[in-house]
């Protein structure tokens, strides 16, 4: 992992503002793994890359920024990691490298849902989002939104205050939070037991051309992709587009004719995305009855973070070692026993051997 991560930096850090040396260097080594710098050093002209500063210095520089990276309490994922979505190997642009701060687990978690809309929406509209954030977490559901002002956040906010798990997706690096403002919305997704990922350097500005490629990841990660309200050339749209490519299901939340907030999500309903009329609905998209989980996520709601982590762990695998559960969810063994006696208390699991449990 560290030699992608390496490469990665070199490549995004000093041949930035050099796109034809970057896409030789990718095109010749098939991708960041396979990258030799000394191959590249010998053999400059084959990539334009005569300027490159030398190379121990290069190196040296960084591991640095390896060590400051960590020192941040920022990991990463490249597609060999078993926290790589499946998702995210399919999609164009490729997404080589995820950064993430947070619990990297959620996103190999089923049952994922987005959702994305206007950041100047009417009260309508952020209360639908919110209740709907809220819906989803409360019944183990992830939410995947784009921390942006409006909809994103009061999405994020509804799933947080319900106690389930949810994901924000930067067109900023994880370590530049933007909006400013929204920097109490950061800390409570971390808080919560969220994650917050981006496939930017960590500190890189939220650069205009970076949001319509963040788009593509917020729809790849779901199963469901929901706009709330959209204006007429809302960038919500060029995520539900991204959607419908991936084969996703799209709803879109039925809006006043008269509202400019509500002029591209209109539009996608007439040209055919499903209504966002019941809450319910989504979930039969999902494959999951209300009946069966109503319980569940009543119960859910009042876990703790770690507790609800696990939970959410639990609900994709059933029955897990506590060993595999602390390798998964990157929590240390004290905590991981406090946690699982927390869902046995909530009749949520048991003990089926002295080291492994399963969801009751």
């Amino acid at each position: 992992m560290e030699k992608v991560l390496k490469n990665y930096i070199i490549l995004e850090g000093l041949l930035k503002r050099h796109s034809i040396s970057r896409t030789k260097i990718l095109r010749h080594f098939k991708g960041y793994a396979g990258i030799n710098w000394k191959y590249v050093y010998e053999n400059p002209s084959l990539f334009d890359a005569e300027n490159l500063p030398p190379h121990k210095q290069l190196m040296s520089d960084v591991q640095n920024e390896i060590h400051r990276i960590s020192d941040c309490g920022i990991h990463s994922v490249d597609n060999t990691s078993m926290f790589f979505p499946d998702e995210l190997k399919q999609i164009k642009p490729e997404v080589h490298l995820l950064f993430t701060k947070g619990q990297q687990s959620l996103l190999t978690l089923p049952k994922k849902v987005a959702i994305v809309g206007s950041r100047k929406p009417t009260a309508y509209g952020r209360k639908v989002a919110y209740d709907l954030g809220y819906y989803l977490g409360k019944r183990g559901v992830v939410v995947v939104s784009g921390m942006a002002l409006g909809i994103d956040a009061q999405a994020h906010k509804g799933c947080i205050e319900s106690g389930g798990n949810t994901i924000a997706v930067l067109a900023s690096g994880v370590n530049k939070i933007y909006p400013s403002s929204n920097e109490k919305l950061y800390a409570g997704i971390l808080s919560s037991g969220g994650l917050v990922i981006s496939e930017q350097m960590i500190d890189e500005e939220p650069l205009r051309h970076h949001f319509p490629l963040r788009n593509r990841i917020i729809s790849a990660l779901a199963d469901v992709v929901v706009i709330i309200e959209a204006g007429e050339k809302s960038g919500s749209l060029i995520t539900a587009m991204h959607g419908i490519e991936q084969g996703k299901t799209v709803f879109a939340l039925p809006g006043n004719i008269y509202s400019p907030q509500s002029e591209g999500s209109n539009k996608l309903l007439y040209e055919g995305a499903f209504p966002l009329i019941k809450f319910e609905h989504i979930l039969m998209h999902l494959n999951l009855e209300e009946e069966n989980i109503t319980s569940l996520g009543a119960n859910q709601a009042h876990l703790s973070p770690v507790a609800n982590l696990i939970f959410n762990f639990l609900m994709q695998n059933k029955r897990a070692g506590l060993e595999e559960i602390g390798a998964c969810v990157q929590i240390e063994y004290s905590e991981i026993y406090d946690a699982v006696s927390e869902l046995i208390l909530n009749d949520l699991c048991e003990f089926v051997t002295l080291n492994e449990v399963q969801l009751l």
